[in-house]
């Protein structure tokens, strides 16, 4: 099927379809990162996953007496990372096949403070009240009513002093609508709101949170650049997974020699004209 317009929201039967049937894929993925959408690339799993958890590491109080609660939290990656720093970790999705992998991830870690709820994260409202509240990419799997709902509901949960943590993947600049579009590398169709960066914020916003820090959890600027050309040049799945493969070991290498870059107006500058796409990481606090 065609990309949907932007007015058009999701099919969330295809979306749950989508997730359900990721658990397939977790050779391909890895039974940590089915969720990150790395699939036949797994050193770029690694890669967001380490730039992801130093960030909040170094802008989110992490303590044993915090409780967070982890909206849409897929196979357990940061239910994992919090549960090791913090008190008690509520892990909420709405795939069933996920929330098993989530169990089986965790289990050899013998922690006793994670636990999981089988439901939709728009839905979720809980009585209890949570020191950190971590949406990892989910709103762009809901339409923006449902998306209002989970933010709303997490308006609720947060406590006074609390945070609210969002990554998400946005548009610099206009909306874009993937309504089931085939992916050769997930081998499903796929269906994604890719929302603007000031829309998302004018969303979050709405529900009185402040924005106190935001970044990007992409250290190279060329990085859609670089997708775009190397998916026009080598059309074989097996040739763009080498050749990116070894595009992120570079990463790697470069990583501690360009993070001092990272906050240039150059670097950003470029960031925002080579990439189609951004994955951002969001930081609000309550307007209290």
């Amino acid at each position: 099927m065609p990309e949907s317009s932007s007015n058009k929201g999701l099919d969330y039967s295809q979306t749950k379809s989508f997730w359900e049937n990721r658990y397939k894929r977790k050779e391909a993925a890895g039974a940590w990162y089915v969720a990150n959408l790395s699939d036949n690339i797994p050193l770029q799993a690694v890669f967001k996953d380490s730039i992801e958890k130093e960030i909040i590491s170094g802008n989110v109080s992490l303590a044993e007496d915090l409780d967070v609660l982890d909206l849409g939290c897929g196979a357990g990656r940061m239910s994992l990372f919090f549960g090791q720093r913090c008190g008690k970790v509520v892990g909420v999705d709405f795939s069933e096949n996920l929330l098993k992998m989530a169990a089986e991830n965790i289990r050899p870690f013998g922690l006793n403070n994670i636990s999981f709820i089988q439901e939709h994260a728009e839905r979720f409202l809980s009585s209890d009240k949570f020191d950190i509240i971590f949406l990892g990419g989910i709103l762009s799997y809901l339409n923006d009513k449902e998306a209002q709902d989970a933010l709303s509901h997490a308006r609720e949960m947060l406590k006074g002093s609390g945070r609210l943590i969002i990554r998400d993947s946005l548009k610099s600049r206009k909306r874009r609508v993937l309504q089931a579009k085939y992916q050769d590398n997930f081998q499903d169709n796929y269906s994604v709101i890719y929302r603007s960066i000031k829309e998302l914020d004018t969303l979050v916003r709405g529900y009185d949170f402040r924005l106190v820090f935001a970044d990007d959890l992409s250290i190279f600027p060329f990085m859609g650049l670089y997708h775009f050309i190397v998916r026009k040049l080598f059309r074989s799945a097996q040739a763009y997974s080498s050749l990116s493969t070894k595009y992120f070991r570079l990463s790697l290498r470069l990583m501690p020699y360009l993070k001092k870059y990272r906050r240039s107006f150059v670097y950003k500058f470029i960031a925002y004209l080579a990439n189609k796409y951004e994955h951002k990481l969001f930081i609000y606090s309550l307007n209290e």
